[in-house]
């Protein structure tokens, strides 16, 4: 057993060695480092006596001595009266205290959200309505203990109408598949934060006497240059071109390239748009292969957004990749994606580009080698849909000393061998080149 003592500004050392007070004895020594002979439960025992106002909740994570990659031990205590209620060891490569975000009421339940950190530190979530489409957007402040809830200007002419977070329906199996529409939050040198959403502009009819029509997408924008604290309308349509599909009835979601979630990054000038998007298109017209598939879009912008550019649609695929996300690293624009295969892999998969308007399939997107845990990061839909992601979870962020977080969650239910849902957390010190597990490889559990 061997103690780590934590400086700690609640406790001063004045008259910590009176030998009227305490007694101390040294220790025999007993040099070396420690080594488990056995794997035991970790048991916290106390003494002495707390005030009723104050909680401590104890945090956890590996064993070992302070330093990277080694022990982590936390703990807040909610008396403090302190501006940090967090005390102890918290390597560089480890996230500890997750909070939630409380998002939602009975009626209204937001989804698919982006989060960002501004110049100041300032946390900022967006999330969208799950059926109805509004987005909303919530903020807190470096060192602060509440989030504050902000709803965004939007423009809406007659036939207009926002885009809902829930999933498309395929037309072929008549589940629900492909990426939800969500929101994108990008933060610009100045200062300045963006916030990119899927709209629906019009719907016309294309054929006399029948209900076959084309639906069109843009893609609105708001900014704020407070954090977070207000917002305001930026750019009605940023795309140059509206992204159009046609559909059977005026209802269906059976078209080319359903928008879904978006994702961008600032880069020496340039923002880089992703959208994972799902091809449901059953009509001859559009050329439409013969089983849907998960797709992306990709946009280029020169002008800090104000318009973008159709770089490259997607085309399907044998084996479909999805839920696609962005950071920089390396003066690098890292693309971080899930791939699927027919043996039931869905692996996490790094491309890299250095520039937003070079087409994401010349990126080359490698896999990241995760044992046996990185067989089920997304489930598969039936075999109709050609290997398609259903439910797929995975983001990434840079720190700017280099290193690089990925986080995914393992959908038990279509696992090699486990049934459990699980988060993996995954660490790069080299830009998003090379990949580890953080706390090691959970597959085996």
């Amino acid at each position: 057993m061997r103690g780590l003592l934590i400086p700690d500004p609640r406790f001063t050392f004045a008259d910590a060695f009176d030998t009227t007070n305490s007694v101390y004895d040294e220790n025999t020594a007993r040099p070396g480092a420690p080594i488990a002979k056995d794997n035991s439960d970790l048991v916290l025992e106390t003494s002495g006596t707390a005030t009723g106002v104050s909680t401590y909740t104890i945090y956890t994570q590996n064993s070992g001595y302070p330093e990277d990659l080694g022990g982590t031990f936390l703990y807040e205590t909610t008396g403090s009266t302190l501006a940090y209620k967090y005390y102890g060891w918290e390597p560089p490569h480890t996230i500890n205290g997750l909070e939630r975000v409380h998002t939602g009421t009975a009626d209204l339940h937001y989804i698919n959200f982006d989060c960002v950190t501004a110049l100041d530190d300032t946390v900022i979530i967006a999330g969208v309505e799950e059926d109805g489409g509004q987005i909303r957007i919530w903020h807190k402040v470096a060192k602060g203990s509440t989030w504050t809830q902000v709803d965004p200007p939007e423009f809406l002419e007659p036939g207009m109408v926002r885009v809902g977070g829930e999933r498309p329906t395929d037309g072929v199996t008549g589940s629900v598949a492909g990426s939800e529409p969500g929101p994108a939050l990008c933060v610009l040198p100045s200062g300045r934060v963006l916030c990119f959403y899927w709209i629906q502009t019009a719907e016309e009819f294309t054929t006399p006497g029948t209900t076959k029509s084309k639906k069109h997408w843009q893609i609105q924008a708001v900014y704020s240059d407070d954090s977070g604290s207000s917002w305001s309308m930026y750019q009605h349509f940023c795309l140059i071109e509206p992204l159009s599909q046609l559909v059977d009835t005026p209802t269906a979601t059976d078209g080319r390239y359903y928008p879904g979630r978006l994702r961008a990054a600032y880069k020496d000038g340039q923002i880089l748009l992703i959208s994972s998007a799902f091809d449901l298109g059953s009509s001859g017209a559009q050329g439409a292969p013969s089983t849907p598939g998960n797709v992306y879009l990709q946009f280029a912008s020169s002008s800090l957004g104000a318009s973008f550019t159709l770089v490259e649609k997607d085309a399907r695929a044998a084996n479909s990749a999805s839920h696609y996300d962005i950071a920089v690293s390396g003066a690098k624009f890292v693309i971080s994606f899930i791939e699927m295969s027919g043996g039931g892999n869905a692996a996490p998969f790094i491309g890299f580009l250095g520039s937003a308007y070079t087409p994401l399939s010349r990126a080359n997107g490698t896999g990241v080698e995760l044992g046996t845990y990185g067989k089920s990061f997304a489930e598969l839909l039936s075999g109709s849909t050609g290997n398609a992601v259903g439910r797929a979870d995975l983001s990434i962020c840079a720190v700017p000393d280099g290193s690089m977080y990925m986080v995914g969650v393992r959908h038990g239910s279509n696992s090699v061998g486990h049934t459990r849902n699980s988060t993996a957390i995954m660490f790069s010190g080299d830009n998003g080149n090379t990949w580890e597990m953080v706390g090691g490889d959970w597959g085996s559990k």
